[in-house]
């Protein structure tokens, strides 16, 4: 019976952070072209080296946004191998993120609607009368239970949230008839996630990710022209 054949180990630089070089080293023969490059690009290294940057203090300067992890370091460990993996994603996906106009605009209205219905509901639940005062003594008791002005707060966060997604919707939409829809859409989910992980979308470390995903250069300027319609557009060099 023929052996099974075992694939090459990937010869991972020093510079990659340790647990995204565990992750490529399993899951590389699997993963392909995507876990190569992003692994291996030289451009990778300045991404990393910023994550992983530290104040006198010892602090991160870039720190990641809580998680169940129990040290900072572990968090941040955690948020860059989850920033690898997006970026992973959105390579091995090849384009099939980009959407026809009646898709958009399909998913844009439906991102205002549940907008307008979290402030409908919002403002029903600050208008509630309020609970007697042995009722609230009562309720109070209960961990975990919100103010109706707090419900109507988060509430109306989320609506901002559904509303600022349909605004990508629609520039990125724009952007695709007149530009590059591809790029625009791996810079958006870049930037996004850059946000959602350590507080701020990183322009820079976006285009460099941006960048190594398409294999062609991509400048700072236009992911923030691409990701807020109130940018200037960059400047077309002929």
């Amino acid at each position: 019976m023929k052996a099974d054949v075992v694939p090459p180990r990937l010869d991972i630089p020093s510079w990659v952070p340790e647990p995204i070089a565990q992750y490529v080293d399993t899951y590389w023969a699997d993963g392909g072209r995507a876990l190569r490059s992003l692994a291996c690009d030289p451009r990778m290294k300045g991404v990393w080296r910023q994550l992983s940057r530290r104040a006198r203090n010892g602090a991160f300067l870039y720190p990641a946004r809580s998680s169940s992890a129990s040290t900072a370091e572990d968090r941040q460990n955690a948020a860059m191998l989850k920033l690898f993996s997006v970026a992973c994603g959105c390579q091995e996906l090849h384009g099939e993120t980009t959407m026809t106009r009646g898709q958009a605009e399909q998913k844009r209205n439906r991102f205002l609607a549940q907008a307008e219905e979290l402030k409908t509901d919002a403002l029903m639940m600050r208008g509630q009368p309020r609970l007697s005062d042995e009722l609230v003594d009562e309720a109070a008791a209960y961990a975990g239970y919100a103010s109706n002005e707090a419900r109507y707060q988060t509430l109306l966060a989320a609506a901002q949230a559904y509303e600022d997604y349909a605004s990508e919707i629609s520039l990125a939409t724009a952007l695709e008839r007149r530009h590059d829809g591809r790029a625009c859409w791996v810079a958006l989910t870049i930037a996004d996630t850059f946000r959602t992980l350590f507080g701020k979308p990183m322009w820079g470390l976006t285009a460099t990710i941006t960048s190594v995903i398409l294999g062609r250069e991509i400048d700072p300027s236009s992911v923030r022209y691409w990701c807020h319609p109130a940018v200037k557009p960059p400047k077309i060099v002929p």
